[in-house]
Formats: C-alpha cells, sequence, structure tokens
C-alpha cells in the first residue's frame, strides 16, 4: 500500500489522540470514544496540560478527563443521553478571560 499525502495528514491527527482512546477504554471500559473529540487544557487551574475525551453508550454521554496523566484513574463525568442526542454532542475548551 502507497501511502498519499491525505493519508499521512489523517494518520497524523490520529497518533496524539490513540493513547487517550487506549487509556479511556482500559478505566471506563463499555464506551464508544471519539478519537476527534480529544482536547487538551488545564482544567484544574495547576499550569499543567491535563486530556478529556468525550464517549458515549447507549444511555449515557461520557467524559474522561485525565487530570494527572493517563496512568491514572480520570474523572468520569456522565450525562443521560435520553434526553440529548449522543450523535451531535462536541467537547470544547474556552477561555477564561
Amino acid at each position: 500500500m502507497t501511502l498519499n499525502a491525505s493519508m499521512l495528514v489523517a494518520l497524523a491527527q490520529a497518533a496524539p489522540q490513540l493513547p487517550v482512546v487506549t487509556a479511556a477504554s482500559k478505566w471506563v471500559p463499555g464506551v464508544t470514544w471519539r478519537p476527534k473529540s480529544v482536547v487538551a487544557a488545564d482544567f484544574t487551574c495547576r499550569g499543567r496540560r491535563e486530556q478529556a475525551i468525550l464517549g458515549a453508550t447507549a444511555q449515557e454521554i461520557v467524559v474522561a478527563v485525565f487530570i494527572n496523566g493517563l496512568n491514572a484513574t480520570p474523572e468520569v463525568l456522565r450525562y443521560s443521553a435520553a434526553m440529548r442526542d449522543a450523535r451531535s454532542i462536541e467537547l470544547a475548551t474556552e477561555g477564561v478571560d
């Protein structure tokens, strides 16, 4: 198989998210994690880069926030999917100016 430019771009974009998906799957199994939803920010205001990822089950929308790295249990936020369409949700960060 020959890699073309668009394939290389897709691989480069996916590569940073793969460890987050792997960690989320390890710590919070049974959730379909969305690799493209990974965001990085200082969620705890400790001056550290922390990562979060969005996922869903048939019943819940789930966010795993890795505040102590990918090798530690994440903070997990769960929301009912009964009133929201899990296919249309997005995870984003905002400035705190």
